[in-house]
């Protein structure tokens, strides 16, 4: 009697344990499977987002409607990430997809792909606009044409170039999607080129480059301002200067406004000791003077204008076991001075 009790409680031990196991288990694979925000987005209409976040290692785009649930619509291929979603007025997301920062670019084997990527939202069809051995790091849309715009590198008008040499050499490119002709609409391989936005004409192109794209030396890599460049997309010859680099701002984005006015993403402590501390900042084209502080005192990732130019939309990051992690997507409002978080994500609500 005493050994069948103890069998009894032996057996239902071992069941509940098992059950635990089992449980386990399912919610540690819930939350393994639950998407993290990788930081870029695009904004379309009526509430519209298109986000790229990664789930168990690898990058996947979603979109999330106003009131509908967030659906997948591309998955990165192996040993790729994908960036720049933008929305377009063909009813179509565009985003790139590329392996640049996964392998040792010094390494002749080792070859940099990208692609540009459209998705028609109403078949969700995919077709590859733009491919090659290249770096290709950011994709804008015009809002009136079939053009896009593209920072990218060498590889994309001379693929030779990009198998002997690492593929830091960016210049601005134009892609024309009806007819599907790629023009170089700068010829300076700066070895560095970020925060592509078009103004609001689409005859002119803001980036940052380095004060020194145009004569680079090693010396003057280490000695270098981000400086704010004004491009003509009409007349490749056509850049100018926007911020004095002589100001010695360390700038990280630009956003273009009405009426000859930017935010910029900068330093405002950079003649401390301490953290840099980031904020945007008014900026005047036309008296090259900063203006007011938003007062947001952190990094912000990929800050943008929203459609209707109430807000600017951005993402936050924060540090944690692994390294830094998306912690949310925020929008802030121009004229109330007041932040607040916009829930892509069920885990995040």
């Amino acid at each position: 009697m005493k050994l069948r009790w103890m069998i009894s409680i032996f057996s239902f031990l071992l069941v509940v344990t098992l059950g635990l196991f089992i449980w386990g288990a399912n919610v540690e694979s819930s939350i393994d499977s639950a998407p993290e925000l990788r930081g870029e987005f695009a904004q379309g209409n009526d509430g519209m987002y298109v986000f790229t976040a990664e789930v168990n290692g690898i990058d996947a785009l979603y979109i999330r409607n106003e009131g509908a649930d967030v659906s997948q619509i591309a998955v990165a291929e192996d040993d790729t990430v994908l960036h720049s979603p933008v929305v377009t007025n063909r009813n179509s997301v565009i985003y790139i997809q590329n392996n640049y920062g996964l392998i040792d670019q010094f390494q002749a084997e080792n070859i940099t792909v990208s692609s540009v990527i459209e998705v028609d939202l109403s078949t969700m069809e995919a077709n590859v606009l733009v491919e090659g051995n290249a770096a290709i790091l950011e994709v804008v849309s015009s809002k009136v044409s079939d053009q896009i715009y593209l920072i990218g590198s060498a590889g994309l008008s001379d693929p030779e170039r990009n198998s002997e040499e690492p593929p830091n050499q960016f210049d601005l490119y134009s892609f024309n999607i009806d007819n599907e002709e790629l023009n170089n609409l700068t010829d300076i391989g700066t070895y560095s080129m970020m925060s592509l936005v078009l103004d609001d004409s689409e005859e002119h192109a803001l980036v940052i480059m380095p004060d020194d794209y145009n004569n680079t030396t090693q010396e003057s890599m280490f000695e270098a301002t981000e400086t704010v460049y004004d491009i003509g997309l009409n007349d490749e010859s056509e850049i100018e200067v926007v911020t004095d680099s002589e100001d010695e701002m360390l700038i990280a984005d630009v956003i273009c406004l009405p009426n000859d006015q930017l935010l910029l993403q900068s330093v405002i402590n950079k003649d401390e000791d301490g953290n840099y501390i980031y904020d945007l900042i008014y900026y005047d084209r036309e008296s090259g003077e900063e203006g007011e502080h938003l007062g947001i005192r952190e990094t912000v990732l990929q800050p943008t204008l929203s459609s209707d130019g109430q807000t600017i939309l951005y993402m936050k990051e924060e540090s944690g076991f692994d390294g830094y992690e998306v912690s949310g997507f925020f929008e802030y409002s121009l004229e109330r001075g007041e932040e607040r978080e916009i829930k892509l994500l069920e885990k995040n609500e």
